[in-house]
């Protein structure tokens, strides 16, 4: 086996330096080659000629760099002859047969009894629909029950308070906020390259509803220092920590108005983002109807999850 190994090392492609560090490596044992050719060296030698390159007594260290580069062959011919008598010799009563080395094992399956043309019984108790009286609430009145007096004042004194930090007027009221929001409600439905061109003169972009409301630096005062948080007091551990007390406060309205329905369904939706955010998308449950029951934002592995589900997973947290 050692003197198959010392072959194969000569054997493999050398170059002329390469084959110098084998030698100059070589140990007691490893079989000597008997010749070796070498083949002309690479037409690289520039201005250098055999005068460049020392004197005619085979100092190795006086060759060019192109002599080097050049390539060599080993010759063993003892060796040959050995491994060739090796090859002649091969009897194929020697070959052991594919299946003995590597049998494959056939997997095992269980015996199930089907039962067909059974209903499966199941024994939760009957729904019983509960109907519910249609409001008749306008659309404005139907958002105030989602974003009411008491949400909309926590908003306006966190962004009087951001505004005041950073020396301008922190003179934002109920009725901006409302506005405000009414706004990013249209622009949904009614977009605009710029919101600014609500209050243009021009026909085909000036909005009478939104310029009537509010007045465009008003508007610009209001988005520019939103805030619904005390920014000297966020959860670093929470990437939404800015817009979590909004969270909080529209899951519980949405539960609290919520339709009486038998099955509720839990769905992923992408939300269409473009800036610097690394969240982009959020779980929510929806039914039929389309009504929002409970939204949680995810936020990769961060994603606060109850302890006593969290080995489940996420999927199966959600549902729990």
């Amino acid at each position: 086996m050692g003197d198959y190994q010392d072959w194969s090392r000569w054997k493999k492609p050398l170059t002329l330096n390469e084959l110098l560090e084998e030698v100059e490596n070589l140990e007691d044992e490893t079989v000597i080659p008997d010749e070796i050719i070498l083949f002309p060296p690479e037409n690289a030698n520039k201005c250098n000629t055999d005068e460049d390159s020392g004197e005619k007594d085979n100092v190795l260290n006086n060759l060019p760099g192109s002599q080097l580069r050049g390539n060599v062959e080993v010759v063993l011919n003892h060796q040959d002859e050995e491994i060739n008598d090796e090859i002649e010799n091969w009897d194929s009563e020697d070959e052991i047969h594919l299946s003995l080395v590597a049998q494959k094992k056939l997997k095992k399956f269980k015996n199930f009894h089907f039962t067909i043309g059974v209903d499966l019984q199941d024994h939760f108790p009957k729904w019983n629909q509960v109907y519910i009286t249609k409001n008749n609430f306008l659309p404005a009145e139907t958002f105030k029950l989602f974003f009411d007096e008491n949400l909309m004042k926590d908003l306006v004194g966190f962004s009087n308070q951001y505004a005041l930090q950073k020396n301008r007027p922190g003179d934002i009221t109920t009725d901006d906020m409302f506005c405000f929001f009414a706004i990013l409600m249209l622009s949904g439905y009614c977009s605009v390259s710029r919101k600014k061109m609500y209050w243009q003169n021009s026909d085909d972009t000036n909005n009478k509803l939104v310029s009537s409301s509010i007045s465009r630096d008003r508007f610009q005062h209001v988005m520019s220092n939103f805030h619904c948080v005390d920014n000297n007091n966020l959860n670093k551990s929470d990437r939404f920590a800015k817009v979590r007390p909004l969270f909080l406060s529209l899951n519980q309205k949405f539960l609290d108005h919520a339709p009486t329905e038998e099955n509720h369904s839990v769905d992923e939706a992408m939300v269409p983002y473009f800036g610097r955010h690394g969240c982009k998308q959020f779980i929510r449950g929806a039914t039929r109807l389309g009504y929002i029951v409970y939204f949680k934002p995810y936020q990769g592995s961060s994603t606060n999850l109850p302890e006593k589900y969290k080995d489940l997973g996420l999927g199966a947290t959600v549902v729990l």
